[in-house]
């Protein structure tokens, strides 16, 4: 009987002792689905912000490969370079033929930054529009996290700025001219040190 009785005590502790490995193993899993949850709903709100930068259309952004193709553009790079969805749906819109020759050796720096450091630092240059015309653009960009041949770039439109820059040139310039006709010149008198600048 006692024989028995320890062998069902036995079976009745093995059974408890199997009844809390699965509740163990349950929660374990209830706690791992929840951190996958987390973790996806953390990159979901990423993805949003990153989407709702790309669609905000304040800058270019581009997704290229090393080979010169560009798989992905905003609107706001699609209208800088004057092409549209369908150009780009058929792979007409890449960036080395974007690139004039004057502007490929620096490219080449920047892909050899690129490739040594996974970023390339912001420099100005020239894109050709698909009318022919060529736009003044600042361009940066970095590799995709684990490639070594994709990223993404961000292009900023530098035109407003080139064309107020030579406006300013040319009001320096017709104000130098006038004032040597004139024979004036300008001065400026800084009360701080008592002094005349001409």
């Amino acid at each position: 009987m006692s024989n028995r009785r320890r062998k069902t005590s036995e079976h009745k502790e093995r059974l408890h002792s199997e009844a809390e490995l699965e509740r163990q193993k349950l929660r374990a899993t209830e706690e791992g689905l929840a951190e996958t949850s987390r973790l996806y709903r953390e990159l979901q709100n990423r993805e949003a912000k990153i989407h709702c930068l790309v669609e905000a259309n304040v800058v270019g952004i581009v997704m290229w490969n090393l080979e010169g193709a560009i798989t992905g553009a905003n609107d706001a790079f699609l209208r800088m370079v004057q092409y549209d969805r369908e150009d780009l749906a058929a792979g007409r819109v890449r960036w080395a033929d974007l690139t004039s020759a004057e502007w490929r050796d620096r490219d080449e720096r920047a892909i050899a930054e690129l490739k040594a450091r996974g970023v390339f630092q912001p420099y100005e240059k020239e894109y050709l529009r698909k009318d022919g015309s060529s736009v003044p653009i600042v361009l940066g960009g970095a590799f995709f996290e684990d490639s070594g041949n994709e990223g993404v770039a961000f292009i900023l439109d530098l035109s407003e700025q080139k064309r107020a820059e030579e406006t300013l040139r040319r009001s320096e310039g017709y104000l130098a001219e006038s004032q040597r006709l004139a024979k004036t010149g300008i001065w400026a008198y800084d009360p701080t040190t008592k002094k005349a600048l001409y």
